[in-house]
């Protein structure tokens, strides 16, 4: 089994019929963006923004209820923003040239243990 060190996911490289598995960090999720809000960067496109801007204005209007997400996360995660060191392990191409290099090893993995 590996771990993926960016967004935490295990996986087995081979799946049960033989096939090899290419993991890729799914984008970050709105509580993730809410525990990393002040440590994000955006940039937005102007669209982006304006469609934040309009969440915004609807949680002041409507706070959500405790624990709930905002509407502004929830803008923020319908923008599919990557996480920090993505990893995806897709091939570049199949071409022999590239020798079965990956897109973005990201933040690497960890092997774990065997159950």
């Amino acid at each position: 089994m590996l771990k993926c060190n960016a967004c935490g996911a295990t996986y087995p490289p081979v799946q049960w019929d033989g096939s090899t598995y290419f993991h890729t960090c799914p984008p970050l999720a709105w509580w993730e963006l809410e525990q990393q809000q002040s440590q994000l960067v955006l940039t937005l496109t102007p669209a982006q923004l304006k469609q934040f801007e309009a969440a915004d204005k609807i949680d002041q209007l409507n706070p959500p209820a405790a624990g709930a997400p905002t509407q502004k996360m929830l803008a923020l995660q319908s923008f599919g923003l990557k996480r920090p060191n993505a990893r995806d392990e897709n091939l570049i191409s199949t071409d022999e040239a590239n020798d079965g290099a990956i897109k973005s090893a990201g933040a690497g993995v960890t092997v774990l243990p065997d159950a």
